[in-house]
């Protein structure tokens, strides 16, 4: 299983591909950790400009590994590669994401793989390994229902979805 890596989001051409545990040691010690500290202080002051430097910090494609990311239509079956058996949510707008982080890690430690506070330092990224065979047809109706039954209490963002979803990565030492 491989995670497609991009080196912006404006790229479309994958960086290269990231095993589960590379993901993970890259968010641990990340080496855009002091734009991303920015990142949160600008969020923290309210100063929209944190989304503008957010555009240069790289990101990933959990759902898939891929060839590229324009994954709609007919060029789904040019750089579609395979599924990573990953599901990828996402809360935002969280009050004390710390508190929140270690809530949703103990709550649901049976069936998170990752989790971490996501560039803004306002929001959580969460994992989910699956063991269903991911297709084209079953992608959403598995994310939604992961969503309404495994986390029916949580603000998950429902725009933060799709086969060719895009996750900035972000810091957290504690991932």
């Amino acid at each position: 299983m491989n995670i497609t890596f991009y080196d912006g989001i404006k790229k479309i051409n994958p960086g290269r591909y990231l095993k589960l545990q590379e993901v993970y040691e890259f968010i641990k010690n990340s080496p855009n950790v002091g734009l991303i500290e920015t990142i949160r202080i600008l969020k923290g002051n309210n100063d929209n400009y944190y989304r503008e430097l957010k555009l240069k910090l790289p990101v990933i494609t959990p759902h898939v590994e891929a060839n590229g990311r324009k994954l709609a239509g007919d060029e789904f079956d040019i750089n579609f590669k395979s599924f990573t058996q990953i599901m990828y949510f996402d809360i935002d707008d969280v009050e004390n994401v710390h508190q929140e982080k270690q809530r949703i890690i103990n709550q649901y430690k049976d069936i998170v793989s990752l989790v971490c506070i996501s560039p803004s330092g306002k929001g959580i990224s969460i994992f989910v390994q699956v063991e269903n065979e991911l297709t084209q047809e079953n992608f959403m109706p598995i994310w939604n229902s992961i969503r309404l039954n495994e986390f029916a209490n949580e603000n998950i963002d429902i725009k933060a979805t799709g086969i060719a979803r895009t996750m900035f990565l972000s810091y957290d030492t504690n991932v």
